[in-house]
């Protein structure tokens, strides 16, 4: 699955914003800006699409919550998926406002799972500090087999 479009049609600061992500040989995209520019809204933004908004969401500053509104088009295997995400009882919602069932998005995300597409899609400069300490702390496995390997293959056990 690849998100080819998000348009934040009524989403924090935002109102009828739209994103497209075209295919390309290293299909790969940084979203870059200034400070205050909406670069934390649509990383929200994606993770709500496909997961769901929260119930009381701190976006709803501009818009009132009732009315928080993505839209995508997403290209997975099974074809491509254009709909709306709100904060209705049924949140998934087809271009012509109409309920989609639940799991609608189920084949496309397969077995993605919203904190696996938070660790692995959706890094920001905490999460990249965060990783960053976690491999060179002291009681982390790859920070103890980084000594290790710097010590020389003597310093490997070969087991029991």
């Amino acid at each position: 699955m690849r998100l080819k479009e998000l348009n934040l049609l009524a989403y924090g600061k935002f109102t009828d914003g739209k994103l497209q992500f075209p295919r390309n040989e290293h299909d790969f995209h940084v979203i870059i800006g200034p400070n205050e520019g909406g670069k934390s809204t649509v990383r929200r933004g994606i993770r709500e699409l496909l997961f769901g908004m929260e119930r009381q969401s701190p976006l709803g500053f501009l818009h009132p919550q009732s009315d928080l509104k993505l839209k995508a088009v997403l290209e997975a295997a099974i074809g491509k998926l254009e709909f709306i995400r709100t904060k209705q009882q049924k949140s998934l919602r087809s271009l012509a406002d109409e309920p989609l069932p639940d799991g609608y998005l189920a084949a496309a995300l397969g077995s993605l799972t919203e904190e696996a597409f938070i660790h692995l899609h959706s890094l920001d400069h905490t999460a990249l500090v965060k990783g960053g300490r976690g491999i060179v702390g002291p009681s982390t496995s790859v920070s103890q087999m980084l000594v290790q390997g710097g010590s020389g293959p003597e310093s490997f056990s070969s087991g029991p």
